[in-house]
């Protein structure tokens, strides 16, 4: 099987599909966030609300990363990073950051599971 490189129209889109999502992912957090640290403060009594704050707290930042996408990359590091415009610590802090709070969702998943 050979692997066939994209065109430059995919790879734009490949790139600028996701920042919407990640828009969307980074403003529906901000409002459960907002929702139970303002709005319904009471709601922070129960272990479960507090889990899925942390929650909430850690697909914000994620979101964020992702948004930005290839742009944390550095120009002319790689031909399909349409956009990129960063240096490599900008890469460096958005790849950990990635992975800090990917590797944190298993265990808030396992920790709603056993409490509910």
């Amino acid at each position: 099987m050979t692997f066939v490189m994209p065109n430059t129209t995919q790879m734009r889109a490949l790139a600028y599909a996701q920042k919407p999502f990640a828009a969307l992912s980074f403003f529906s957090s901000l409002f459960v966030v907002h929702y139970l640290l303002v709005r319904r403060p009471e709601r922070r009594k129960r272990i479960y609300h507090r889990i899925i704050l942390s929650i909430f707290i850690c697909i914000m930042p994620l979101s964020f990363c992702l948004f930005l996408g290839t742009w944390a990359m550095p120009a002319g590091s790689a031909p399909w990073a349409v956009g990129a415009s960063g240096t490599s610590v900008t890469c460096s802090i958005q790849g950990f950051l990635i992975m800090v709070f990917y590797l944190a969702f298993p265990f808030y998943y396992a920790s709603i599971s056993v409490v509910a």
